[in-house]
């Protein structure tokens, strides 16, 4: 079909949708596979784009629990009321070793991961619209704590003397090791409130990220000297895997 034709098929079934009409019946989509054989593509897709953790850890398991929830189903045949049953399920009912359904900030990484999916699948054309596109986010659940002065302590005293500036740096700033591997003299600047600005030119997301450092890592670049150019924390590669 044209690029007239296909829009003008994406256009109706927008309207479809906004009146409350049920999707185009499956045979007129562009392609027609199972759930289960679409995310199995998918996540072998997925292994040329993202690390192997990441798929490993997100992409696969929201796959599996996909599957296991609709895997025989067309991909075409799935419909928003689908797509909230589906999130019910993963809060609710989803087997899993600690007992049925998934902790709030779990079933948000896994939802996100298949309406990922899902989107990539509206791309391609496999789906006129994703089902998932307009679907709310279960609220995140405020986790984790500060590290106290004595757990602090005992954590330098056991990390290698030649990395404790590296240590001391992750715990307050709180981001990935591959980041601060990044992180160089002359992408950090002060900013005219006193605070110190930071700019990681290739993190996980490939785009550039921007970060204030916290004021306890202000102290401690300003303890290693002054600003110079180069990498603040210069090792190679190996520290970091």
């Amino acid at each position: 079909e044209d690029a007239a034709e296909f829009m003008a098929k994406k256009w109706r079934e927008v309207r479809r949708e906004a009146l409350g009409l049920p999707p185009l019946p499956a045979d007129e989509c562009a392609e027609q596979i199972t759930v289960a054989d679409y995310l199995k593509r998918y996540v072998r897709e997925r292994r040329s784009e993202r690390s192997a953790r990441t798929v490993e850890h997100f992409d696969m398991p929201a796959a599996a629990c996909m599957t296991q929830f609709a895997g025989p189903r067309n991909i075409s045949s799935l419909t928003p009321k689908d797509a909230h049953e589906f999130k019910v399920w993963l809060l609710t009912k989803a087997p899993r070793r600690g007992g049925p359904g998934y902790h709030p900030n779990t079933a948000r990484m896994y939802l996100r991961a298949i309406k990922a999916a899902f989107g990539h699948a509206e791309r391609t054309n496999q789906v006129r619209i994703s089902p998932f596109k307009a679907l709310p986010m279960p609220p995140a659940v405020p986790v984790g704590r500060v590290a106290i002065d004595q757990e602090l302590a005992s954590i330098l005293e056991h990390a290698d003397p030649g990395l404790r500036e590296l240590v001391y740096f992750l715990v307050h700033q709180g981001c990935r090791r591959g980041d601060a591997a990044q992180l160089d003299w002359s992408r950090i600047e002060v900013l005219s409130d006193g605070r110190w600005r930071a700019t990681i030119p290739m993190p996980k997301g490939h785009r550039p990220k921007v970060m204030l450092l916290h004021r306890e890592n202000q102290r401690l670049l300003t303890a290693m000297g002054p600003m110079q150019a180069g990498p603040v924390f210069p090792f190679t590669k190996s520290w970091v895997d």
